[in-house]
């Protein structure tokens, strides 16, 4: 693998969740994904699937500002520095780090968000 295509595969994901449609979103995630931020941890496609539902649901008009991205071929792995628009009533903008972990057929078995 690439760290091209590491990134190619992490800036699709941030496109397709800005979109906000959580079945295009589905397509990046193998079956056994692992979701986990400062406010949930979920297993599973359809666990993750819902979880983001939920987010576009209270915030439809959130959006990610891709700053950063650092891929590790080596894990499989790429580290990313966002800030996260809610663009709600109070314009909230919420410094996060993704590190995102693929398996070989570059689908995201791993989503760890920070926020800080």
């Amino acid at each position: 693998m690439t760290s091209h295509q590491l990134l190619d595969v992490a800036q699709t994901y941030f496109d397709l969740w800005n979109q906000k449609n959580p079945t295009l979103l589905l397509s990046c995630f193998s079956e056994r994904v692992q979701l986990r931020d400062w406010e949930v941890e979920v297993n599973g496609s359809e666990n993750v699937f819902d979880t983001n539902r939920k987010i576009f649901s209270t915030f439809p008009a959130a959006e990610i500002l891709v700053i950063n991205m650092l891929p590790c071929c080596e894990k499989m792995t790429v580290c990313c520095e966002l800030e996260l628009l809610l663009n709600n009533q109070e314009s909230v903008i919420l410094k996060v780090v993704d590190i995102i972990e693929f398996d070989s057929d570059l689908k995201i078995t791993a989503l760890r968000a920070y926020k800080g």
